[in-house]
């Protein structure tokens, strides 16, 4: 095995926590959780946001999330431009990947005060007609290299801002709305299934203030 020890102060272990893997990116992203869940003592619930890069597999902290949670719902969406979460007390939020800022709604709170599920998912109409298609990420930044390169500044290639980027991709998926998911996963719920439209719910947020990340220092076991 080829064992790494980050120092991500889960000594006690780590539940409730959110974990994807950014296929875009080639990174896995770990975040909130309960660190001590432990009968005899109290929860210690945190608001890290932990990155793994595969590459070179280190982990660093990008930023922390709203609220020290934990056993909430979490998803991405199909295009890796957001990482959603919907908490029964916080609310739901979502994470733009390119910028790493945080967006609360402001329309709704979550449907449920039970824990739940969620998901993002387009219209079954673009579904079956897309199943195939390309990550359209990966389309905008194709356009974006086609810009450059037939414009001449082919050399000067540089990431564009996170809200450039989002605006192309929103173009690209012109009518083509996303839906965020909910499923109740309390007994008494039965299943209890809500949706509601992407761009309603954020389509006034704007970015919330978050504490900086504070890195930890790596260590060795004893």
């Amino acid at each position: 095995w080829d064992v790494t020890y980050p120092n991500l102060t889960w000594e006690r272990g780590n539940t409730g926590l959110g974990c994807i893997y950014l296929k875009t990116m080639n990174k896995v992203i770990a975040f909130g959780g309960n660190k001590c869940p432990i009968p005899e003592y109290p929860d210690v619930l945190h608001d890290d946001v932990w990155i793994h890069h595969m590459k070179g597999r280190e982990w660093s902290k990008i930023t922390r999330m709203p609220y020290e949670m934990s056993h909430f719902g979490y998803t991405i969406c199909p295009n890796e431009r957001f990482v959603y979460i919907s908490h029964v007390k916080h609310g739901v939020y979502r994470l733009c990947l390119n910028s790493w800022k945080w967006y609360k709604s402001t329309k709704v709170e979550a449907p449920t005060k039970e824990f739940h599920g969620i998901h993002v998912c387009s219209n079954e109409k673009y579904i079956k007609r897309n199943k195939n298609r390309i990550n359209d990420m990966f389309l905008g930044w194709g356009y974006i290299r086609y810009v450059y390169k037939y414009g001449g500044y082919k050399r000067n290639l540089k990431m564009l801002s996170a809200k450039t980027m989002n605006i192309i991709i929103d173009y690209i998926l012109d009518g083509k709305e996303e839906y965020l998911h909910v499923v109740d996963c309390s007994p008494k719920a039965n299943g209890a299934h809500f949706r509601y439209a992407i761009t309603e719910l954020f389509d006034d947020a704007k970015p919330i203030k978050v504490k900086p990340p504070i890195q930890p220092q790596p260590r060795r076991p004893n």
